[in-house]
């Protein structure tokens, strides 16, 4: 459950009710206890927390919470990277190596060098050309 559904759902459910729900599945209580951490580190870009939230859940009796926990502990410096440096993407990067391995895919080894590099490169020219010939209406105008 995400933090987000678990917000919906208490919106849904009363405050009793989700108390009653936690009380009678403990491990409901340790998820949503869970999630909300998790949410909160992210919300809040915070490092030093999630330090503490590795060293509190690493060991947890909750197996894929612990298996979480492991990947984020092998992926350590990715996270605290994503924490600390919240506005850089890859996003355009990987579009673009997306881009490369769908033309690649629709060659499937028969296209040569030139033929991927003319594939590539010659979408890049002609947008630079309509770029220029629109300026160049511009300039007449």
């Amino acid at each position: 459950m995400t933090a987000k559904k678990k917000a919906s759902l208490k919106k849904k459910l009363s405050e009793e009710a989700f108390t009653r729900i936690e009380t009678r599945f403990p491990i409901i209580a340790r998820l949503s206890a869970f999630l909300l951490a998790f949410y909160d580190i992210l919300m809040r870009e915070d490092v030093i927390k999630l330090d503490c939230f590795i060293h509190e859940y690493q060991n947890d009796c909750i197996e894929p919470i612990s298996v979480f926990t492991s990947g984020l502990k092998k992926d350590y410096e990715a996270v605290k990277n994503c924490l600390l440096y919240p506005k850089i993407s890859n996003g355009p990067i990987e579009g673009t190596n997306g881009k490369i391995k769908m033309i690649r895919r629709r060659g499937y080894g028969r296209a040569g060098i030139e033929l991927l590099n003319a594939l590539l490169v010659l979408p890049w020219y002609y947008k630079d050309l309509e770029k220029n010939s629109e300026e160049k209406l511009k300039l007449a105008v």
